[in-house]
């Protein structure tokens, strides 16, 4: 009698773990960060080695609730603390929405700059202004020089993602 109640236990513990393999994969969470429908950074000063104030512009792909955006700088350009990089929405050119929920930088990490965000709309092309020539030093001239733009969850979790020359 004791030999079939190890054998029933064994069975049911065989029975769940191949239950949990198979159901496994439909609760685990992947996440990948779509690509932007669009995005520029420009730079008002291209001149190597210059002070410079500049513009963000970002069209979403992906429907999520963002909270941040980061913006990283090229190698090699210096940038300033994070309370230096205040922003501002004004004169932008048309075609362009003022960047929801926009405000100064929260953090500077190496090249990347995050700054806080509101909910954007798909479709929607939004821009922002880096206005003080503090934040940003240009480093060497040259078509070489790469900005990422990434929307992010308040997790952070990256929504979309993508680069610009």
């Amino acid at each position: 009698m004791l030999q079939k109640f190890k054998n029933q236990k064994v069975w049911l513990i065989a029975v769940a773990v191949l239950l949990l393999q198979f159901f496994a994969p439909f609760f685990a969470e992947i996440a990948h960060a779509g690509t932007l429908a669009e995005v520029m950074v420009r730079s008002d000063r291209i001149a190597a080695s210059t002070a410079t104030t500049g513009r963000v512009c970002a069209n979403p792909a992906t429907a999520a609730t963002e909270a941040d955006v980061e913006v990283v700088f090229p190698a090699g350009w210096t940038l300033g603390a994070f309370g230096t990089f205040t922003v501002n929405t004004t004169n932008l050119d048309p075609g362009q929405t003022a960047w929801i929920g926009i405000g100064t930088a929260t953090n500077v990490t190496g090249q990347t700059v995050t700054f806080p965000s509101g909910n954007l709309t798909v479709g929607t092309l939004y821009c922002f202004n880096w206005n003080n020539t503090a934040a940003v030093t240009t480093g060497t001239a040259g078509a070489d020089q790469v900005f990422t733009v990434t929307t992010q969850t308040s997790t952070p979790t990256d929504i979309d993602t993508s680069s610009s020359a």
